[in-house]
Formats: C-alpha cells, structure tokens, sequence
C-alpha cells in the first residue's frame, strides 16, 4: 500500500518512481502486472469442471431410454433403496 501511494498518491503518474520499483522487485512487479494471475485460475478451473460435465453427460445419456417402464422400475427401484437404509438405520 506504502509503494503504491508512493507512486499513485501525488495525483499524477511517477513514471521514474514506477520504473524503479518495477526494476527493484520485478517478480512483485510480474505478479501485479498479471493481475495476480487470477484470471488463469478462473479459466483453469472453467475448463476442468467443463470437462467434468461433460465426461458426466456422456454416461448419463445412457439412462436416458425415453421408455417410462424403465423410468418407473428406477423409481421403485430407489424407493426400495431408500426404505431399506431407513429400516437399518432404525433398527
């Protein structure tokens, strides 16, 4: 905060006061000029949970029948599932 009131604060741009903090500390200077690099970080990120769903979207197209009796049975099938954990679980 100190350097860049240093160099913002007077109202004006310090060329020679930027400079020379830039050639004092260049890999600060680096990181600040690349915004911290938070933008890769955002993309890296977009792309890997990108690729997560659609790694997802490829498997659960197989479910997809589009015939109700194996939507049904799924169902059913989940429900005894469910039933059976909660008897467990109570038990």
């Amino acid at each position: 905060m100190a350097a860049g009131r240093y160099v913002y604060g007077r109202g004006e741009y310090a060329a020679q006061a930027h400079h020379a903090i830039a050639g004092r500390f260049p890999a600060i200077h680096r990181i600040l000029l690349n915004k911290r690099y938070i933008d890769d970080l955002y993309q890296w990120a977009i792309d890997r949970v990108a690729l997560a769903v659609r790694l997802a979207g490829l498997r659960l197209r197989l479910t997809q029948t589009g015939l109700l009796q194996n939507y049904g049975a799924a169902m059913a099938a989940g429900a005894v599932v469910i039933a059976l954990a909660w008897w467990v679980l109570l038990v």
